[in-house]
């Protein structure tokens, strides 16, 4: 956006023609208007960006919601990105989140990404998701806990402490090809040399 300090373009006097004897538009009235809209164009609207912000406050309580759009060509790359993030403070407690949808296309490549951030306080969970055209595709996730709810009853799956993953629930390893249960166990190191193995006929 430009220099919001800029003076609009004056109005243009009384004396000065707008029509000539003809009816039609004089040189200043249409330099009157191009200057009018070059401005506009650039301290109010950006076709190209569109940024709504809703704020409210009370002494030491704050809330805020912003969501940028985005539509841009520059040169050879095209870019759409949706932002969504809100904000709220109360004294010395905050929390904020933020959802994002990403497209961006070039010659030389193109990337698609989604993402949940929030925190509250000092905790913070996400997850995105991103794919690219070169073949690369990932889902992040961070939480200290991913539970699954049935009938309405939370169930704590896993959890990660430190460098360690506890289930919390029974693990039933099935073989892919007949559905039943694994008879053994086999666990491998980086180097593919087998260091652990638990099961029938080993």
């Amino acid at each position: 956006m430009a220099d919001l300090e800029q003076d609009p373009p004056f109005v243009p006097p009384t004396e000065i023609r707008v029509t000539d004897e003809n009816g039609k538009q004089t040189t200043s009235l249409h330099d009157w208007f191009t200057g009018l809209f070059g401005w506009m164009r650039a301290n109010v609207v950006d076709l190209r960006t569109k940024v709504t912000t809703l704020i409210d406050g009370q002494d030491d309580l704050q809330a805020a919601l912003e969501v940028e759009q985005i539509a841009r060509v520059d040169g050879d790359t095209a870019l759409a990105a949706s932002i969504t993030t809100v904000d709220a403070k109360a004294n010395n407690a905050t929390a904020n989140g933020q959802i994002f949808l990403a497209a961006k296309a070039a010659p030389s490549g193109s990337t698609a990404a989604y993402g949940i951030y929030l925190t509250a306080g000092s905790k913070f969970t996400g997850l995105e998701m991103l794919a690219t055209s070169g073949g690369d595709s990932a889902i992040g996730m961070t939480a200290s806990k991913f539970t699954f709810t049935d009938s309405g009853t939370s169930q704590a799956v896993f959890g990660y402490t430190g460098s360690a993953f506890v289930f919390q629930v029974p693990v039933v390893l099935q073989s892919g090809g007949t559905g039943q249960p694994s008879s053994k166990i086999l666990i491998y190191d980086a180097s593919n040399v087998l260091r652990v193995a638990i099961g029938v006929g080993i």
